[in-house]
């Protein structure tokens, strides 16, 4: 069985949440259907307590030593919504640089030295926000001593 790794919360109106998992896809969960399950859940009709939600790690969401949720079970109850974001690819390749920068033990600083950029610019595209170039990933991926693989799927 393969772990789903969540690298991306999105707190939404209402109590849904939107996580973005590493393979690509972004699976919407309303947090209130636990609550037959879970009574705890229903304290995060609570709005402030629901925007203390955070990732812990690539496993879990938690609000408290009492609420957290496990991305599994998101993603296997939870309702794909892939087609509503355009930043998917952005959000995966930023994470993947940022995981290499970690393993490498380079702070944001020193890579961004490293490959000739602005530090700002390194941490929008570790965040997904920037569009990024081939020609400025080959150079990051130079930088951080690994590949881009790139490979053309039909839709």
């Amino acid at each position: 069985m393969t772990t789903k790794q969540a690298i991306k919360l999105k707190i939404n109106s209402g109590t849904t949440i939107d996580l973005y998992y590493l393979d690509g896809v972004v699976i919407r969960f309303d947090v209130l259907s636990l609550v037959p399950r879970y009574p705890q859940f229903q304290a995060l009709q609570d709005r402030t307590l629901l925007e203390k939600g955070h990732l812990l790690g690539w496993s879990s969401v938690i609000w408290n030593q009492d609420l957290d949720l496990d991305v599994e079970l998101v993603y296997e109850e939870g309702t794909p919504v892939s087609e509503e974001y355009d930043d998917i690819e952005a959000t995966v390749i930023g994470f993947l640089l940022k995981q290499r920068r970690l393993e490498l033990g380079y702070s944001q600083a020193e890579t961004a030295k490293l490959i000739g950029i602005a530090q700002s610019d390194l941490s929008k595209i570790e965040k997904g926000l920037a569009n990024v170039t081939i020609k400025m990933l080959h150079r990051i991926a130079t930088g951080l001593r690994c590949k881009i693989n790139t490979t053309l799927s039909t839709l």
